[in-house]
């Protein structure tokens, strides 16, 4: 996704802070793929026993990704945001990391943007789909849920870093965020959070909505391995929308849109406070009026609406997510022009 060069050296300094010079060797030895300690090893010309020693530790601070269990396990590179930044152990509390990394996010942005595919995408309030149209899986958090055979219960960094500098809001920090196989293994191997059941995710799912929380997950159609619970104040994607001209391009969206009855419109106000990006206005007369530029399809608005005068619509033209990680991180690569970390046969 992209970790460019700034002209304050930002970038530097967290790379400095995070990774041991023999460290950042190794890592420039892997791929976004996983691959096996021997295939490292070849890469490196070093010993593959020694290789994967020093790889396991790096994955347990959170600096390169794992999975499968010992004598098969497999490592790789993890996108800076998402991924790395959400299981960086080494610098959890420390208050200059967390400065660093708010002052390198426009710049993160503005790279994550330069990509026509999202890599995020909304997952709407699942009671507000309209019962006119059949939903996908991926556009439903209890299909997403199902598909995980272990699913793990973590804190949201984002809120987590902003109250280590004083700011974010009084919203859910413990608890609130979803990671699903074959991330939740690595995050309860690296004490990231606690293993929960189905009932309790959709318990937790149901905690974000009553909260007013917006449900990102990762723009593919299987295993989107994350649901995050976002506010609009700490959520680096939503901060997008208030302080970034592109932000209605880099934002995540559903595949569905509100629109307002207003002649069924009370005029009450109750959807300008749930909207996370401020996409409702009122009319002259007193009547809510949707941007839909700037509306991300999340549902909460009609979950608000006393008088039923919002509803989501499906969008008449749909982009249709890769359908699994690689092929999400596959289509970024090309459209930046930097596929030769992918080769295909």
């Amino acid at each position: 996704m992209g970790f460019p060069k700034t002209e304050s050296g930002v970038e530097l300094r967290i790379l400095q802070r995070l990774f041991s010079e023999q460290e950042a060797q190794v890592a420039l030895g892997l791929r976004p793929q996983s691959e096996s300690p021997q295939e490292i090893a070849t890469r490196l010309k070093a010993d593959a026993n020694q290789i994967e020693a020093f790889l396991d530790r790096m994955s347990h601070h959170g600096l390169i990704y794992r999975e499968g269990d010992r004598g098969g396990r497999k490592y790789g590179l993890l996108p800076y945001m998402s991924g790395s930044n959400k299981f960086q152990m080494k610098v959890l509390g420390n208050h200059e990391h967390a400065e660093d990394g708010e002052s390198y996010l426009p710049t993160l942005l503005k790279e994550i943007a330069t990509s026509r595919t999202h890599n995020r995408q909304i997952t709407l309030v699942e009671d507000n789909l309209p019962v006119d149209v059949e939903a996908t899986p991926w556009e439903q958090a209890s299909e997403i849920v199902k598909q995980s055979d272990t699913i793990a219960l973590c804190a949201c960094r984002c809120r987590a870093g902003q109250k280590l500098l004083g700011k974010g809001c009084s919203q859910p920090i413990d608890d609130i965020c979803l990671v699903f196989s074959p991330f939740a293994d690595y995050c309860l191997e690296n004490d990231l959070g606690r293993e929960i059941t189905y009932n309790e995710a959709m318990k937790s799912i149901t905690r974000g909505e009553s909260a007013g929380l917006v449900r990102i997950t990762l723009n593919v159609q299987q295993n989107p391995t994350t649901m995050c619970q976002c506010c609009s104040c700490c959520c680096a994607w939503m901060q997008a929308i208030e302080t970034m001209d592109f932000a209605t391009e880099v934002m995540p969206r559903s595949s569905y849109q509100a629109a307002s009855d207003m002649e069924m419109c009370n005029g009450c106000e109750a959807c300008l406070t749930v909207c996370p990006t401020k996409a409702i206005t009122m009319s002259k007369d007193e009547k809510a009026v949707v941007n839909i530029s700037r509306c991300l399809g999340c549902g909460l608005c009609v979950s608000e609406c006393p008088v039923e005068s919002l509803a989501l619509h499906k969008k008449a033209e749909i982009v249709l997510p890769p359908a699994t990680w690689d092929d999400l991180l596959v289509a970024l690569a090309q459209e930046k022009g930097r596929p030769y970390f992918y080769p295909r046969t």
